[in-house]
């Protein structure tokens, strides 16, 4: 019987085939399953693994990514014959088993995949039994019109897995438009979602097309839904019962086609049971709901984060480092990382930053939270209380917390000649974010 196998082709040599098992590893290093003599290609790249449905590849968070038929796999795809998997500029054909394949749910039609959005900054990582079943949820997502609701402490990569389901749905071929109802004020957010008409409210100098309206045919995605005001809940409740927008301004309501996939840190339906959150409208955003796993829960994968964000750091700050020692992997793998995913990376660029070139990174360039140190000592009060059953007074961690981040934002600043967007860069900031944390904490 013929077996599900990958046909590996490059220019100017000899295609070769590998026959599948249950996994298969592919990259530049030769413990690979797929060993590939291909300088563009990262030393552990992707991997190709089977289901009871069929297989599925997965990139490991490579510089350059995994693209399938010209999409960048952020989540792990599935797969079907005669589909192109690129690594490096390697062209890897994937040739399916017919008994499996004849039972595997496949895409209704390669037209809706589209290139991954540039501002997506990333790709889903893990290899733990939590992110297998998240994994599977964007899936099964993605193959379902409902709204689907991600819950997730902050850092863990809501909006990545937003973008997943929307890169594998039938909504794919249109645009993936975010928002953060936290970050709008509240007297913009309405305009934003419904519109507005030229002369509604002062300032309304034109007619402007709302995000419903913009969306049409791809993804809403309201980030931090549970920041919504309570006046605006009802007008978006209306919206997705009834499938049309009226802009602020006119009475003549305009039909709109989109997918709903909203996010939040907080428990809404204890927000619900409080008065905080509309229930009709949290049952109606949550009819498919997908919790993302915290970083401390999941412990398994943080070596290969550490080892995917290493190589980007370095490549980002034009450093060549070594590799983590086992007593820093150890520091890192033991913290319960508040802040998850997205502090995990920052304490990595922290760690290039202040990293002698070709040496490995040991526990000297960690923070004190992680080692232990008279720093951490003398700030995390819950830590080592002065005196048996004494507990750190109120707001003693947060005081720690930003008196090391100013510190820690002028060091950077210092390193990168006082360049705000070099500095920005290497702690995994945005300019205006940058900004902020200046004007926050009175630096200069």
């Amino acid at each position: 019987m013929e077996r599900a196998r990958l046909i590996i082709e490059r220019a100017g040599a000899q295609p070769f085939e590998v026959e599948l098992a249950a996994v298969a590893t592919i990259g530049r290093g030769p413990t690979n399953d797929v060993a590939l003599d291909d300088p563009a290609a990262s030393r552990r790249q992707s991997i190709v693994r089977a289901d009871e449905d069929g297989f599925l590849v997965s990139d490991l968070g490579s510089a350059n990514g995994t693209f399938l038929n010209g999409t960048r796999v952020l989540a792990p795809a599935r797969l079907k014959t005669g589909d192109e998997i690129t690594v490096g500029s390697t062209r890897i054909r994937f040739v399916g088993d017919p008994s499996r394949e004849s039972h595997a749910e496949q895409p209704a039609d390669d037209s809706t995949r589209v290139r991954e959005d540039a501002r997506s900054g990333g790709v889903l990582l893990g290899a733990s039994p939590e992110m297998e079943q998240l994994f599977h949820l964007i899936e099964k997502a993605a193959a379902s019109p409902l709204p689907t609701l991600i819950e997730g402490e902050t850092g863990t990569g809501k909006e990545l897995v937003a973008r997943a389901i929307h890169q594998a749905s039938r909504s794919a071929k249109g645009p993936f438009l975010p928002v953060n109802c936290a970050a709008v004020p509240e007297n913009l957010l309405e305009s934003e979602l419904f519109g507005h008409r030229r002369g509604a409210f002062t300032g309304a100098v034109g007619d402007h097309e709302g995000l419903f309206e913009a969306a049409q045919g791809g993804t809403v995605f309201l980030d931090e839904i549970g920041e919504m005001p309570l006046a605006m809940q009802p007008k978006v409740l209306r919206v997705l019962q009834e499938g049309e927008v009226t802009r602020i301004g006119e009475i003549r309501p305009r039909k709109v086609d989109f997918r709903l996939v909203a996010a939040t840190n907080r428990d809404l339906l204890q927000e619900v049971e409080r008065g905080a959150f509309r229930g009709d409208l949290f049952y109606r955003i949550s009819a498919f709901p997908i919790r993302i796993p915290a970083l401390r829960e999941r412990r398994s994968d943080v070596a290969l984060l550490v080892e995917s964000f290493l190589a980007v750091a370095a490549r980002r700050q034009g450093k060549r480092v070594g590799p983590l020692t086992d007593a820093a992997m150890r520091a890192l793998i033991a913290f319960d990382w508040p802040g998850n995913v997205r502090e995990l990376q920052n304490e990595v660029q922290r760690a290039v930053a202040l990293a002698t070139p070709g040496q490995p990174i040991d526990v000297g360039q960690l923070s004190p939270k992680l080692t232990g140190g008279d720093e951490a000592a003398d700030t995390a009060g819950e830590r080592t209380p002065t005196s048996p059953g004494l507990a750190a007074s109120p707001g003693s961690l947060r005081e720690a917390r930003d008196a090391f981040e100013s510190r820690f934002i002028a060091q950077v600043l210092e390193q990168q000649g006082g360049s705000v967007l070099k500095a920005a860069r290497v702690l995994g900031l945005t300019r205006a974010g940058l900004y902020k944390k200046l004007k926050e904490f009175g630096l200069r």
